[in-house]
């Protein structure tokens, strides 16, 4: 394989993946933005407080919605929480019994850095194949005036002075 089909080749390669990084970022984008337009806040009654699982805790929630009364189990980060307590909660309205324990901004913050991190890895790789690419020219460059500095040299020592006869 030629040094050109290899570069073609991983230029492919990477703009592939770019194009699958992007792909997997609107994806995440339009999924959060569906689960918070279908989301509603409502008021819910916390039943139960088990022991922390990894700086967890299991917290069981009772709300009412839509008419219908539901008991769902959340495992959530230790905070001030403890049974007969009345707290906020977020549900989604298609999934009543769904609840979504990640705040709005915690998802605006992941999706900025995840579209920050594409870029930046994107700009990276940009960046590293310019410099290649100037690099491979200089290569070629010297590698052209050293093959023919020898001659160059060889040349000019061997020639005869301009006032010296034959």
């Amino acid at each position: 394989m030629t040094n050109k089909k290899l570069i073609k080749l991983i230029y492919s390669v990477f703009f592939l993946a770019g194009m699958v990084g992007i792909i997997l970022f609107v994806i995440n984008v339009v999924t959060d933005y569906k689960t918070y337009t279908d989301s509603e806040i409502v008021k819910a009654n916390v039943i139960n407080v088990s022991g922390t699982k990894n700086g967890m805790l299991d917290v069981k929630y009772q709300y009412n919605y839509g008419g219908k009364k539901y008991e769902e189990n959340v495992r959530q980060s230790v905070g001030e929480i403890r049974a007969g307590d009345e707290k906020e909660i977020r549900i989604r309205k298609s999934i009543p019994k769904k609840i979504i324990i990640t705040t709005i901004t915690t998802v605006i913050c992941n999706n900025i850095a995840f579209a920050l991190s594409l870029f930046a890895s994107l700009a990276t790789i940009v960046l590293l194949f310019g410099l290649a690419k100037k690099k491979q020219k200089k290569i070629l460059i010297l590698k052209f005036n050293i093959e023919n500095l020898p001659v160059f040299f060889f040349a000019k020592s061997f020639r005869p002075a301009k006032n010296q006869a034959y």
